[in-house]
């Protein structure tokens, strides 16, 4: 049985570049959340030859891990509402021209 498109989608594996440009962060924000534990990522070594042998680490991300992080991270309406600055009222000397306190 061939699994399904959704079931493919979720388990695709995303690169840290590919994903923090998904996110429109910058690639070293997304390495600090990873280190911090706000994002899960697999690790992963890659072996290169380019004339001589060398191992890199590599990290990944599921597609799965990167949508529950965007849904944890949805500020929903009105959450910030006590960051809200409230308006002034304007005094009568300040209506006036007169003078300012």
């Amino acid at each position: 049985m061939l699994p399904s498109v959704a079931g493919a989608m979720e388990d695709e594996t995303i690169t840290v570049p590919a994903a923090a440009r998904l996110l429109g962060i910058e690639a070293h924000t997304l390495y600090r959340l990873i280190v911090a534990g706000e994002l899960g990522s697999v690790q992963t070594y890659e072996r290169r030859v380019n004339g001589r042998s060398r191992q890199r680490r590599k990290f990944t991300l599921t597609r799965r891990e990167l949508d529950a992080f965007i849904e944890r991270s949805r500020v929903k309406p009105g959450e910030l509402r006590h960051l809200a600055v409230a308006p002034q009222e304007e005094s009568p000397d300040r209506e006036r021209g007169g003078p300012r306190e």
